[in-house]
């Protein structure tokens, strides 16, 4: 039995046992008719304060549902992207600096382009700007690509050399298998991309 339920069998007494006075003394008729009347304002108050209540809580476990059920589809929509990531590395086959880029999942990606920045965050080029320096879909596996000639000429303005390019931060975008657009940032944080999906020619 509910607590509303008890409530009304406990408020339905009160007032049949209220109408049993009223008929044994009915010189007290209207004090105690007043009291039905209290009694069931009472109830009616009593009733929808614990309707409310298990209203909200069945409002506060559809909202759990939902949360979990999101969170759910987050996870796995950012399955694959977590496994993506670019950095800067020496290559072992000649000990120079080289741009790689890390697909870990069992699929490809595509539309990738590469952001290079320096220490101070200062962006210096992007691959957009030699299409030679990137490939359009990046299969599983780890790759190696090119320092963009618009970095390196930023280095060179700047006094550096190639060799410093080790230094550089790199970010990725890059489109998942199911076209959703992502972009990890130099500092490795992975956010959905608020962009148009590039064009695949």
């Amino acid at each position: 039995m509910s607590a509303v339920d008890a409530m009304g069998e406990f408020f339905a007494d009160v007032d049949r046992w209220i109408r049993e006075l009223v008929a044994m003394e009915p010189g007290h008729a209207q004090v105690l008719e007043a009291w039905a009347t209290s009694a069931a304002a009472l109830f009616a108050a009593t009733a929808a304060f614990f309707a409310y209540r298990a209203f909200a809580k069945e409002r506060a476990n559809e909202n759990r549902l939902i949360d979990a059920s999101n969170s759910a589809a987050e996870r796995e929509q950012r399955a694959q992207a977590n496994l993506v990531a670019a950095w800067m590395d020496e290559d072992p086959s000649n000990h120079v600096p080289v741009p790689l880029v890390r697909n870990g999942s069992e699929l490809p990606i595509y539309h990738v382009i590469l952001d290079y920045f320096d220490e101070n965050g200062l962006k210096l080029g992007s691959s957009k700007s030699d299409p030679e320096s990137t490939l359009r879909v990046y299969a599983p596996g780890t790759v190696k690509t090119y320092i963009p000639d618009e970095v390196l000429d930023s280095l060179k303005a700047a006094g550096k050399g190639y060799m410093d390019s080790i230094f550089l931060g790199v970010a990725i975008s890059f489109a998942d298998t199911s076209g959703v657009q992502w972009h990890r940032t130099a500092a490795g944080q992975l956010r959905r991309a608020e962009v148009n999906s590039p064009t695949a020619d």
